[in-house]
């Protein structure tokens, strides 16, 4: 689900599965590492229109997908002797669709209150300081995530551009991160693994990219 949705649903939906007592809090720990992956329809539409090349786009995407599998791989599984069981999820449907709406307006207004503050602050810093082409690269895209990714098409070389690219989905913006952080404020699941992952599974895509690259 989290490949389908894209960020920051994999914290969201551990988070739900940890509260419904359907996963322990180790194998919440175990997966907080690694379901941090972007939007395919995010990466093969939005990047690629910035690219202008779908060929190193799709790398990018499978770089991305395959080094979080990869890491799920090497990371030491915990055991979990919780079953879901029928009788255990069975609500009635309007509860169902109620606890829905309002799960989703909840991570609605996280996700887009967050990406406009931080949006915001960028505005300001790029409108009242005088910064260099590199530092107004690297301080947007700190800030926020989809302005980054716009600013790599100053980048010419390529191989560059997605290395770059990478990064910035990899470790994800300030806005995101701050995301995450609050999804998991009122849970026992450790943050800094989620930046751990982050950190491990930036360089084995960014190892990952290079080789489909050379290829």
């Amino acid at each position: 689900m989290s490949i389908l949705s894209g960020f920051p649903s994999g914290p969201k939906y551990i988070k739900d599965l940890l509260n419904k007592n359907y996963i322990t809090i180790k194998t919440a720990n175990y997966l907080i590492y690694f379901t941090h992956f972007p939007n395919p329809l995010f990466i093969l539409g939005t990047v690629s229109m910035i690219t202008n090349d779908y060929k190193n786009t799709l790398i990018i995407l499978i770089s991305l997908i395959s080094s979080n599998l990869l890491l799920a791989l090497l990371l030491p599984k915990p055991k979990s002797n919780i079953k879901i069981t029928t009788s255990s999820i069975n609500k009635d449907f309007s509860e169902i669709i109620a606890e829905s709406i309002t799960s989703s307006l909840k991570i609605s207004l996280l996700i887009y209150g967050t990406s406009i503050f931080f949006y915001l602050i960028s505005v300001i810093i790029n409108n009242y300081f005088n910064l260099s082409l590199t530092s107004y690269i690297i301080i947007n895209s700190i800030f926020d995530l989809t302005k980054g990714i716009t600013l790599t098409s100053l980048i010419t070389n390529k191989t560059l551009q997605g290395m770059f690219i990478i990064i910035l989905i990899s470790l994800g913006s300030l806005s995101i991160n701050i995301q995450i952080k609050s999804i998991l404020s009122d849970t026992s699941i450790k943050y800094s693994n989620f930046i751990k992952g982050r950190i491990i599974s930036t360089i084995l895509a960014l190892i990952n990219f290079l080789i489909l690259r050379s290829l």
